[in-house]
């Protein structure tokens, strides 16, 4: 009968201590690793030249919203040249955001405007 009580005692001990190891070793391991996130592919947005230095000084650049398609123009005086454009979708970004965009952001260098164009593209 004492063998028993032993016996059933080192079972149930060892059984305990297996499924601590178990629940303790799984979430160690759930824990312990890099959350990754979600590879999206971004289209770069091509560097733009300036044609020249005298025009580059009077151009202002400006991001236009048309029919879901970001729009970036080179405005220099009264001549308007379209130097890049990409589709977006616009239920992901805020309205306010998509109205100003709408109404037309004008910057005074390309790296700026490019700078805000790449939040909507990638």
């Amino acid at each position: 009968m004492k063998k028993d009580i032993a016996r059933n005692t080192l079972i149930t001990a060892a059984y305990v201590s297996m499924m601590t190891l178990f629940f303790f070793g799984g979430y160690a391991l759930g824990t312990s690793r890099a959350k990754t996130t979600a590879a999206v592919s971004a289209t770069p947005v091509p560097a733009v030249r300036a044609a020249s230095t005298s025009a580059q000084e009077s151009a202002h650049y400006e991001l236009v919203l048309e029919n879901s398609e970001l729009f970036l123009y080179k405005r220099t005086g009264t001549d308007s040249e379209l130097l890049y454009s990409h589709p977006i979708t616009e239920s992901v970004f805020p309205r306010e955001d998509l109205d100003e965009l709408r109404g037309g952001v004008s910057f005074d260098t390309l790296k700026d405007a490019q700078s805000l164009l790449e939040n909507f593209v990638s």
